[in-house]
């Protein structure tokens, strides 16, 4: 470990992230032992229960039992945290936010030095839009860690290297824990994955498409049933299933879709321009002969920031 503040001394109690311990020995970078180590100075510390994550700060407490329950409380909130967690990686981000789970992409960044962890910290989240944002809850110099891992486990967000790589042990606890990681050599990668990720959280621009209009000639009333218009494809075609509207004296009176359609006594799928054919309309109550049915289509349009 490396001294931040105070003075480390032999048999003093500590926490570790979910490890404690009490210092039995500690030796410094030469291997000699030594009875305290102060601020600057890297030691080797034996006394820790478990091992330690990478990254992990190393707090002095006053007794054993504190150093056992903080860790303890430590390990049961990482628990509970990786139950209930939702992971997210930029593939899936179209999916939650159909189902309005999510609405902002969040970033742990990671890079050589400084100066490029801000430089990229302040072009990603320059690119927020109105609809979706994304956001940087943490960024440092290094390679990405188990620390960085454990944070976006429980955040929900996706870790990004910059001109680092990963520690071995993050990458395993990673595939472990479902956490997405994606390393660039080069800024403007980085902006355009992550840019294409955010349009994708913008819900389609949807737009009505007519792709077919048909005359109602005749009407029949059938049991069990309902009506059923006798028509005329005059323009385009119309699709078994497609959403149709039916139009009278210039005004739409209902809307449904195309329930039933025939072409003389057998069910197809479409009927083109210039044939006869029996509609079908789920839940229509009023039809008449001379009304307009048109065939419409939804396309949905991907956003552009």
């Amino acid at each position: 470990i490396l001294i931040q503040s105070g003075v480390l001394k032999k048999g003093d109690n500590f926490v570790c992230g979910v490890s404690h311990g009490r210092v039995r020995e500690m030796l410094d970078e030469d291997g000699n032992r030594i009875p305290q180590a102060e601020p600057s100075m890297p030691v080797l510390v034996l006394g820790f229960n478990t091992l330690p994550e990478a990254g992990e700060i190393f707090q002095v407490v006053p007794t054993e039992i504190k150093a056992r329950d903080i860790a303890q409380r430590r390990l049961l909130m990482r628990r509970a945290a990786a139950t209930k967690v939702k992971r997210v990686t930029l593939y899936d981000l179209q999916e939650k936010i159909q189902r309005g789970e999510l609405k902002e992409l969040k970033v742990i960044l990671k890079g050589d030095v400084a100066g490029s962890v801000e430089a990229l910290s302040e072009k990603i989240e320059g690119m927020a839009v109105e609809e979706a944002s994304i956001r940087v809850i943490h960024r440092g110099v290094g390679p990405i860690n188990t620390s960085d891992i454990r944070l976006a486990q429980v955040t929900s967000a996706i870790c990004v290297g910059f001109h680092v790589g990963v520690d071995p042990r993050a990458k395993e606890l990673a595939e472990a824990e479902g956490v997405e990681i994606r390393t660039y050599r080069l800024i403007y990668e980085a902006i355009d994955d992550l840019r294409s990720a955010l349009l994708g959280m913008l819900e389609p621009e949807i737009t009505e498409v007519e792709i077919g209009r048909l005359d109602v000639r005749q009407v029949f009333t059938i049991s069990k049933i309902g009506l059923i218009a006798g028509c005329y494809v005059k323009e385009g075609k119309v699709v078994r299933g497609a959403e149709a509207k039916v139009v009278r004296d210039g005004e739409e009176i209902f809307r449904s879709v195309v329930s039933s359609l025939k072409r003389f006594k057998e069910d197809v799928k479409e009927v083109e321009q210039g044939f006869e054919c029996g509609v079908g309309i789920e839940g229509i109550k009023d039809l008449k002969v001379g009304d307009e049915i048109v065939i419409i289509a939804k396309e949905e349009k991907p956003r552009e920031a």
